[in-house]
């Protein structure tokens, strides 16, 4: 059933948006086998998008 808007936008589970094309070539090279590191370069990478 999903979650939808009031207003009639729709889907509102399903429009987010593709954060990898937004920062995928800024962050790929970047990622190791450090998870809590990862998250931080990911989020960075999403803040600088902004």
């Amino acid at each position: 059933m999903g979650r939808f808007a009031l207003s009639g936008a729709g889907n509102f589970n399903r429009n987010f948006p593709d954060l990898l094309e937004l920062i995928g070539a800024d962050v790929g090279d970047r990622l190791g086998n450090d998870a809590a590191q990862n998250v931080a370069i990911i989020r960075d990478g999403i803040v600088r998008c902004d």
